[in-house]
């Protein structure tokens, strides 16, 4: 006779409960987002802004060496 794998089901209620927290966790954040008058659906390049990091303007070093 053929054994219950508890392990699978387990794991599967888990997985089911992780992806209804996530699901609640968006639902929240979109919520928040609408509020502060955010595109919950723009990429996050459009919310961040350009990056301070990364300098457009000036010579690079390869076009400053003779």
């Amino acid at each position: 006779m053929a054994r219950t794998n508890y392990k699978f089901k387990k794991r599967q209620k888990e997985l089911k409960k992780q992806k209804k927290r996530e699901e609640k966790l968006l639902r929240k954040h979109g919520k928040k987002e609408a509020a502060a008058g955010i595109d919950p659906d723009a990429p996050e390049e459009e919310i961040k802004g350009p990056d301070p990091e990364v300098h457009t303007t000036g010579p690079t070093k390869d076009e400053s060496e003779p």
